[in-house]
């Protein structure tokens, strides 16, 4: 049989050492949550942070891709022989919008490069830009369109 003495002479000066042992705990566990909720804090700032910065550089390329589209429904618009370029009919697939596409797919620019390389544009899509910007500027050459409105003078 063993002896219970030890644990009976130890009663004593764990009863009295029980409300430091209590608040240490509640200390050390305060603390390590702490700890826990400041590390979360720093990765959250850190992936905000990153995600800014992503959408930023998107928005550069976005930006830089659109610039090359304008520049390239300019060219064509200086390429019209007939100055009729406000109402001609271009679609997808039209030669000049193919060429303009391939050309600013293959431009020797870097950033340019970069920026289509890091939004995953297409021939498809790059022709869709294009054709985009050539609509907007074929809309700024006619002008406004005025419906037409009954006569002046006439009374009904």
């Amino acid at each position: 049989m063993s002896d219970a003495t030890p644990v009976i002479q130890a009663q004593p000066i764990v009863e009295a050492l029980q409300p430091l042992i209590t608040t240490a705990v509640g200390a050390l566990v305060a603390a390590i949550v702490g700890i826990i909720l400041s590390a979360y804090n720093q990765w959250k700032a850190r992936t905000l942070n990153e995600s800014a910065a992503e959408q930023a550089k998107d928005e550069a390329n976005r930006k830089l891709i659109m610039e090359a589209a304008e520049n390239e429904a300019k060219k064509l618009v200086g390429a019209s022989v007939t100055g009729e370029f406000a109402n001609k009919v271009f679609t997808l697939g039209s030669p000049e919008i193919t060429q303009a596409a391939n050309t600013i797919i293959g431009a020797d620019a870097k950033n340019l490069k970069t920026a289509i390389a890091a939004s995953g544009m297409t021939q498809d899509r790059m022709e869709s830009l294009v054709l985009g910007a050539v609509g907007d500027l074929q809309v700024r050459m006619s002008g406004p369109t005025v419906p037409p409105g009954p006569a002046v003078g006439v009374v009904a």
